[in-house]
């Protein structure tokens, strides 16, 4: 457990440098500027029509665009991405070398780490889902918000939250 929560720190330090010294992308910029300058009711039936996304990463943004200086997106992204590490590490039942690797794996670290995008929900509502999924039909609330909420990080995850529904459906047709 201890080697567990050194890689824990190790990856909040890293993580931690690497957000101040990533240069923020025009796409970062889209959503916080969208989030800050639209109206609720703007946002969800006007603005995203032309994003092409779901709206849960502009909600998330909203209230924070609106107080905090542009550079707090780093942060928000940051803080998520360590919530989904800490519940990988220490609610997954992968081996140790697997727990040690993969929260600074590409992906996992930099590109839903750093780049502050809507991605950056998908590790720690997938890690989530995953602590509910073996008891998703006594937990059936926290199981539906949680595939809803995936369901709205992208149409990617949509696909992906529909499937593991079905999934669902199927074992309830089963038993």
């Amino acid at each position: 457990n201890w080697l567990l929560n050194l890689i824990f720190l190790i990856y909040v330090i890293s993580i931690s440098v690497v957000i101040f010294k990533h240069e923020q992308w025009a796409d970062e910029a889209q959503a916080w500027l969208l989030a800050r300058d639209s109206s609720l009711f703007g946002l969800m039936f006007k603005n995203l029509h032309y994003e092409g996304h779901p709206p849960l990463w502009y909600l998330i943004l909203m209230l924070p665009s609106r107080f905090l200086p542009y550079r707090a997106i780093s942060i928000i992204s940051a803080l998520i991405a360590i919530a989904g590490i800490y519940i990988f590490l220490h609610y997954s039942s992968f081996p140790k070398v697997i727990k040690i690797l993969f929260p600074f794996s590409y992906f996992v670290f930099y590109q839903y780490g750093v780049i502050a995008r809507s991605y950056v929900l998908l590790p720690i509502l997938f890690f989530l889902i995953a602590t509910v999924y073996k008891d998703k039909t006594n937990k059936i609330y926290q199981f539906t918000a949680l595939v809803c909420l995936l369901a709205n990080v992208s149409i990617y995850s949509t696909m992906v939250s529909l499937s593991i529904m079905l999934v669902h459906l199927i074992d309830l047709i089963k038993n």
